[in-house]
């Protein structure tokens, strides 16, 4: 870049705004002025098409909490390190457009006043009659001319000032600009608005929650304004803050405790005062010089905004610290999909977290939402760092259930009851299932309110009960398109299936089995068979390669892992080992986990005498469970179904050893005969057969050479179709082929 002045520089700030980006940046006379780019973790080639365009790019450390307040900061600083002699900086938002007059226009107006720190001009929308909302934020940019407290994101200001004050506070999700503003006028600068075009903005708000949300964005700044120089001489935003506690707090509720004693005449009260209040609004913007359209439209928007505002300042007010609040979706962006799951991550469902760094590997944002929260203490390494990212229900944050509840009332009454009727009017549903579907509405309403602003446009559930129950409440009130992953299925425990099945854009299975289990219990839903599309959850080869150097262990050694559930038939492993040493065979069993059969199988082993037979090491963790794999030499899951009709899907616990070239022994039931093929990858017995079991574990033990050929054929089988990355790249293709994609404006 060859810059003719470098007396200003220009900074601008983005993520994920696609074509509004190069627009922006091409508006500016990159000849004469030097850019920095600041990139706040982009995924659309952001980064390389600022650098494409002669940009000096800032990629931020994303390991620290974002704000535009940083991203300028540290944009500011890097201009000035490439650029000393800078002395004025234009910051812009990478959504706008400058206008070819507008800096050379304000650096005159700079160089003429030397006590001016910022100028600023006209910002328009590009796109004013896209929406309502688009029309009114135009009208909110037409700020009057003249000496002004505060500027927006866009505006030139001079380095000198900026040092002075430190800049930026970080600490400022939102309303920074003003907050800056205030403390450069109290260290005797000035700030002015110029008439004069400064940038086209594209907003591209187009829905009521994006109104909402800005709204709400507003209120947490006007409280953290005022929190932090309240008690000025100035009271920096305490009226706007009293003025939005005043009128959708103090007047509303007075009309309510009011309303017994006042025989109603306490809400005509309410009404007459928001007319009154609509009245002096739209005077003041009639002389303005407003249409008499927009004038009305304008305030009676300001006025049903003070309600999101208020929400925004309980938001601050509750955690004392401001908090990021999007309201703005990037343009051109993969499709961002949430993950609902009762527990996020959880030990015994390594295939669900896998397939989320899957996801995430592929480039796709994943953001994940659990009912509850696991025990760090009991997951392993892989799956602990998922923590900090995922949002839960439980424990509960008191406030925050009120807080979102009164939101989704307030924003989509209608919905939002009708969807609780929904789930509560199921026939033939006992109480205590009633009462936990009420438990899942409650943390769809919170899990639905945290999740706001992350631009999500699918939700998938894993698991078709809680889950999907929580992600069914989820998608009804963010108008969002949902499906879920069905796994193993709980007979006696299908609460609102049939409503999840119908409302589902499209069902995944992990087995045959589980497809036409599911259709035949719901024949009436129209269409339900083509909804399905069965992905075999997987686990990753290549992390489960065989060993070079398996330990040969005399005597060989059966192994079995999972948790002690009655499915998983543990006491008919005990049984069998109990068989196998009555006939003289030469082995050691291993059986690792924990659970609701451990009393049962102590008993047993006990009763037989199987102390120096069999081994109960107690949950074993990812990290050693290889180790386990290399000295063994079957593996077995005797799997059952339960006395109240649960049965597994496709245990994971089987693939591991398989992708290790171990044989396996498990059972006919569900879709186990999906992932082994009897005589081929393993062996297949009938469920609660012990003697069918000691049976094929002898054979195994007694045939080397062919439970050597049985484990590489199931190594091939796990490669070929239980691959997670294949399973990521299948889910993938359903949400891109079910949902239409993504092209920058958020769903109405």
């Amino acid at each position: 870049m060859s810059v003719v002045s470098s007396m200003t520089g220009v900074v601008a700030i983005g993520r994920n705004e696609g074509e509004r980006l190069r627009q922006s940046l091409l508006s500016i006379d990159r000849e004469k002025y030097p850019v920095v780019y600041v990139d706040s973790g982009s995924t659309d080639g952001s980064v390389a098409l600022a650098e494409g365009l002669g940009c000096a790019v800032v990629a931020l450390d994303l390991s620290i909490p974002f704000t535009a307040a940083r991203a300028r900061n540290e944009g500011f600083a890097r201009l000035l390190a490439l650029y000393p002699a800078v002395q004025y900086v234009q910051f812009i938002d990478g959504d706008c457009e400058l206008d070819s007059d507008w800096l050379p226009t304000a650096i005159a107006q700079m160089d003429a006043h030397p006590d001016w720190a910022v100028v600023c001009g006209r910002r328009r929308e590009k796109f004013p009659e896209a929406s309502i909302y688009n029309r009114l934020v135009d009208m909110e940019w037409d700020t009057p001319i003249g000496e002004t407290a505060a500027c927006g994101g866009d505006a030139l200001m001079r380095v000198a000032a900026f040092q002075q004050v430190d800049g930026y506070d970080a600490g400022f999700a939102a309303g920074e600009e003003p907050e800056m503003c205030y403390r450069m006028r109290q260290a005797g600068w000035q700030i002015w608005r110029l008439d004069a075009e400064m940038t086209r903005h594209d907003a591209a708000l187009t829905s009521w929650r994006q109104w909402w949300t800005r709204n709400k964005r507003s209120g947490s700044a006007f409280a953290q304004g005022a929190w932090t120089h309240g008690r000025s001489s100035e009271k920096y935003d305490v009226k706007d803050s009293a003025r939005i506690w005043f009128w959708a707090g103090v007047v509303p509720l007075g009309a309510l405790v009011l309303l017994p004693f006042t025989a109603g005449l306490s809400l005509v009260g309410l009404l007459l005062a928001y007319v009154f209040l609509l009245y002096r609004m739209t005077r003041y913007r009639l002389c303005e010089g407003d249409h008499i359209r927009d004038a009305l439209a304008y305030s009676v928007f300001n006025i049903a905004g003070k309600f999101p505002q208020l929400q925004g300042q309980l938001k601050f007010l509750r955690k004392r610290k401001s908090v990021l609040i999007e309201y703005k979706a990037p343009a051109a962006a993969k499709p961002t999909v949430a993950y609902v799951l009762q527990f996020f991550p959880k030990m015994s469902e390594t295939f669900v977290y896998r397939e989320v760094k899957a996801l995430r590997e592929q480039g796709y944002e994943v953001v994940t939402l659990s009912n509850r929260t696991p025990d760090p203490a009991k997951l392993p390494d892989e799956a602990r760092g998922l923590m900090d990212s995922t949002i839960y229900a439980v424990p509960v944050d008191k406030l925050g259930y009120i807080e979102a509840g009164l939101s989704w009332l307030a924003k989509r009454p209608v919905r939002t009851l009708s969807t609780l009727v929904t789930l509560l009017a199921q026939p033939n549903e006992s109480w205590s299932n009633r009462k936990r579907t009420l438990m899942h509405f409650a943390s769809g309403l919170y899990l639905a309110h945290r999740a706001q602003g992350q631009h999500i446009q699918h939700i998938h559930a894993h698991f078709a009960h809680n889950a999907a129950t929580i992600a069914l409440v989820i998608s009804r009130l963010l108008d969002l398109p949902f499906s879920f992953t069905a796994h193993q299925i709980f007979m006696t425990d299908q609460i609102v299936l049939r409503e999840k099945l119908k409302a589902a854009k499209f069902i995944v299975s992990i087995s045959d089995y589980t497809t036409d289990w599911l259709v035949d219990y719901a024949p009436d839903v129209k269409g339900l068979r083509e909804k399905f599309h069965v992905v075999h959850c997987g686990i990753s080869p290549e992390q489960f390669r065989p060993s070079p150097n398996r330990d040969h262990t005399r005597p060989p050694i059966i192994l079995s892992v999972a948790r002690w559930d009655e499915k998983k038939g543990m006491p008919y492993l005990v049984e069998a080992c109990h068989l196998l040493r009555e006939r003289g065979v030469d082995f050691h069993c291993i059986i690792g986990g924990d659970g609701d059969d451990r009393e049962k199988m102590e008993r047993l082993i006990a009763q037989h005498q199987l102390h120096d037979t069999i081994t109960l090491p107690g949950y074993i963790m990812q990290d050693k469970l290889q180790a386990y794999h290399e000295r063994a030499a079957v593996f077995a899951q005797a799997c059952i179904t339960a006395h109240d009709g649960d049965v597994d899907g496709i245990p994971v616990a089987l693939m591991e050893p398989m992708a290790k070239g171990l044989p396996v022994i498990s059972t006919t039931v569900s879709g186990i005969p999906e992932l082994i093929t009897h005589g081929v990858e393993g062996l297949l017995v009938p469920e609660k057969n012990a003697a069918a079991l000691a049976d094929a574990l002898q054979f195994v033990l007694e045939n080397e050479a062919i439970a050597e050929q049985m484990g590489k054929a199931g190594r091939e089988k796990v490669v070929a179709e239980f691959n997670v990355d294949q399973s990521a790249a299948q889910i993938v293709t359903l949400i891109q082929q079910h949902v239409a994609k993504y092209e920058g404006t958020p769903k109405k």
